[in-house]
């Protein structure tokens, strides 16, 4: 009797999940013939189970008895009350996803694992861009799904040659006039190992080598051409840029220019890297007196230089993140760099010029001008912490032992990698690779520098140089060339 009632618990259980199973079916598929006929099966047995004169069974008093050991077992109800509050559960939970607002992004589960749909994510038609230069998208643009996908790792040329093809039309749509987002180096981008010092163990490259002989000895060349602008004010001309030869004093444009160049490569300096700010030449106001400045003149300079680089490295360094400040100084041929740390809270005089001369009859007031002009500009802008940290140093000129003594014209090619080089650390562990008499290797600065410049991405005449040096070595090979054979016909016989 036991055995009985058992199995009738678990059919009336099984009925009603069938019963339940049944009202909460998806619309769609009620209208089906396989359901209709499980709901006539299931109505069937719950009118066996409602019904105590059942033909089905073999006496009305079985029926009797057996009904009522089953609905006298609290087990069995307790059963049937749980699956009466599971059944509404469902219905709720269906209803609730049946009014959820509906959208498709165009991405299936059907796809292949570690696929990407490229069609999907690049599906821009050219004929949807805005044709009246608004840079938007037509609300027409559709976004099918890939007919072939592409693979990671393994990409075939069509696909490869559509994303060229969505790439460019990015591009135009960008130049219609769609705002850019600012772009900065991402972190994996940034590192301390990356080279921000030009290293003279590496030969001299073909294009190097092209752009220093367009340069230096292209004398009929116009000296008034600009060969690098920035910023829409940073300008160089080819003669400024010739002053870097050797035997000459460099012009202070150089430098400017350089320091430019300096600037933009901060962009790469990792976050536990130093960071330095490069400001443009100032004059010494101690050996150049004829230009008649005076204390307010003097600032306004110190103002413009600072903020020089300040305009350059504002994308990615805030000016009070700033551990280094590099000032060159210009007097009459001669140039030396001031290095405000505010990190180690020192300031260091940075000069090529070994001379027995004492440092006030060589730099005067000059550098302790350039702190206290420091030290104004920042508490002006509020940042006394970072004046703080230099307003009572003293300056200490840097005893370097690849400084020359007889030397009057490298003093720029000095400058320059004093500059680049330095990262504040005095002169323990600080080496830049020359010596005093190394004249060989300051030709090779003297190369690499003049590149550097002319090839620098920022630079808007980067591709018209490369052109124009190599177009000034092919018709300089075809001059040597006429001129061996004038030479050979003329050879007697």
């Amino acid at each position: 009797m036991q055995r009985f009632a058992n199995k009738t618990s678990l059919f009336v259980k099984t009925t009603t999940d069938i019963m339940n199973m049944l009202d909460a079916s998806p619309d769609v598929l009620r209208g089906s013939e396989e359901l209709k006929e499980l709901g006539q099966a299931a109505n069937m047995l719950m009118a066996v189970l409602q019904k105590k004169n059942s033909p089905d069974f073999a006496t009305p008093t079985q029926m009797d008895r057996e009904m009522e050991v089953f609905w006298s077992n609290p087990v069995n109800l307790e059963i049937l009350a749980e699956a009466e509050v599971d059944g509404i559960k469902r219905t709720k939970v269906l209803q609730r996803r049946k009014d959820m607002p509906n959208f498709s992004i165009g991405l299936t589960q059907d796809d292949p694992p570690n696929e990407v749909s490229g069609d999907a994510l690049m599906g821009f038609e050219k004929n949807n861009i805005n044709e009246k230069g608004k840079g938007k998208v037509d609300a027409s643009v559709q976004m099918p799904l890939n007919e072939q996908m592409v693979a990671v790792g393994g990409q075939s040329s069509s696909n490869i040659n559509h994303v060229l093809e969505i790439r460019k039309d990015i591009e135009e749509t960008e130049e219609l006039g769609q705002l850019r987002r600012k772009q900065t180096a991402a972190a994996t981008q940034k590192s301390p190992y990356v080279r921000r010092v030009i290293d003279l163990s590496a030969a001299i490259t073909k294009d190097e080598r092209a752009m220093s002989d367009w340069i230096l000895l292209d004398v009929a060349g116009d000296a008034n051409e600009v060969i690098f602008k920035a910023l829409n004010q940073l300008q160089l001309t080819h003669g400024q840029l010739m002053s870097i030869k050797d035997g000459r004093h460099i012009e202070e444009s150089v430098i400017n220019t350089w320091a430019f160049i300096l600037n933009c490569k901060e962009t790469v300096r990792s976050s536990e890297s130093t960071s330095r700010l490069f400001a443009k030449v100032l004059p010494c106001l101690d050996t150049q007196a004829d230009l008649g400045l005076n204390e307010d003149r003097a600032y306004t300079l110190f103002v413009e230089a600072i903020e020089f680089g300040l305009e350059a490295i504002k994308e990615h360094t805030a000016l009070s993140k700033v551990d280094l400040f590099f000032f060159p100084i210009m007097q009459v041929h001669h140039c030396y760099v001031i290095c405000l740390n505010t990190k180690l809270k020192r300031v260091d005089i940075i000069d090529s010029s070994s001379t027995s001369v004492r440092k006030f009859d060589k730099y005067g007031e000059m550098p302790q001008n350039v702190i206290n002009m420091f030290v104004k500009y920042m508490d002006s802008r509020n940042m006394m912490t970072k004046s703080d940290k230099v307003r009572k140093a003293t300056p200490k000129r840097l005893g370097m032992e690849w400084r020359q003594t007889k030397n009057i014209y490298d003093y720029g090619i000095f400058t320059m990698r004093h500059m680049k080089a330095y990262q504040g650390q005095g002169l323990q562990g600080w080496n830049i690779g020359l010596k005093e008499t190394d004249t060989k290797l300051v030709g090779t600065l003297r190369v690499k520098y003049i590149s550097a410049i002319l090839l620098n991405e920022k630079n808007e005449y980067m591709h018209s140089n490369l052109l124009k040096a190599k177009n000034f070595l092919k018709k300089a090979k075809e001059e040597n060339e006429k001129v061996g054979e004038k030479k050979k016909g003329a050879a007697p016989n």
